[in-house]
């Protein structure tokens, strides 16, 4: 009994089947059958592939099964290339004939274990990233509370020192009235030595507020020009009025009225507000 014979038409995509003897058209193949029938010769093919890797492991020898795509000569009319069948790793090897080697396999383990890298490494970045972004912030954070800190401390230790003078000029004040109303014998209230000696504890106090201001001064503000000028300026000032001190304890008026305290205190102040201006 004779095969039916098959021409396949390129053109129109599809078989035909041609009896034999009569030459009448048997039936026809279309596209849509040519290809399930290679989506099927290839889920046999990838079935196959996984039976020859069993059997050799297995220890048996299948080299001369013959591979799916030889079933469908029609088909496959030049043998199976890459552009006539679709790429699978499980049924691709160097010899149609032989299953897949061990180097197909380990080529796609190890690209998916390389993207699963490549996203964990892209991830651990991101994570360092972001880490490094919170701790600069909070690095900065707490410079800037330590700076604030430290800035109330010298505002308050200088504010301390200001006010003491401006009130120890105050009772020295008071001391060279009531020095001038004694000389009259119309004094009353607090004598001049009491006056003289609340003034001494005024300057003690502004003292210690200098001395809390030079021991929070940071390395740099120790140099900076403006707090340089400040304590020169202080130390004038306090000079004066321990002076004008003297001059009431001795009874020398005149040396106590001569003094120009008003402009070294004017001085005082001017620095002192411009240190505080440049301070914030």
């Amino acid at each position: 009994m004779e095969a039916a014979q098959l021409y396949p038409v390129v053109s129109a995509a599809m078989v035909v089947v041609i009896a034999p003897g009569s030459g009448a058209v048997a039936g026809v193949i279309t596209r849509h059958d040519i290809f399930k029938v290679r989506s099927l010769g290839h889920q046999a093919e990838r079935a196959r592939a996984g039976y020859l890797r069993t059997a050799s492991r297995n220890g048996y020898s299948l080299q001369h099964a013959r591979p799916v795509w030889a079933c469908f000569p029609f088909l496959y009319p030049a043998g199976p290339t890459p552009s006539s069948i679709h790429k699978d790793p499980f049924i691709e090897a160097d010899n149609w004939n032989d299953p897949p080697t061990n180097e197909v396999f380990m080529f796609n383990r190890v690209r998916v274990v390389s993207g699963l890298l490549s996203v964990l490494v892209l991830f651990v970045v991101l994570q360092l990233f972001t880490g490094g972004a919170f701790f600069n912030t909070v690095k900065a954070d707490k410079e800037n509370f330590a700076y604030n800190q430290r800035l109330a401390t010298l505002q308050q230790a200088m504010g301390t020192s200001w006010v003491s003078l401006v009130q120890a000029r105050n009772t020295l004040n008071r001391a060279g009235i009531r020095y001038l109303l004694d000389s009259k014998k119309a004094g009353s209230g607090a004598t001049v030595p009491e006056l003289v000696a609340l003034a001494n504890d005024e300057l003690k106090v502004a003292g210690r507020g200098f001395a809390d201001f030079n021991a929070n001064l940071p390395e740099k503000g120790k140099t900076a020009e403006n707090v340089l000028t400040l304590q020169t300026n202080y130390k004038a000032y306090r000079d004066a009025l321990a002076e004008l001190v003297e001059f009431l304890g001795a009874g020398n008026f005149k040396g106590f009225v001569d003094q120009p305290t008003q402009s070294l205190q004017d001085k005082f102040e001017k620095d002192y507000t411009a240190w505080q201006k440049a301070a914030w």
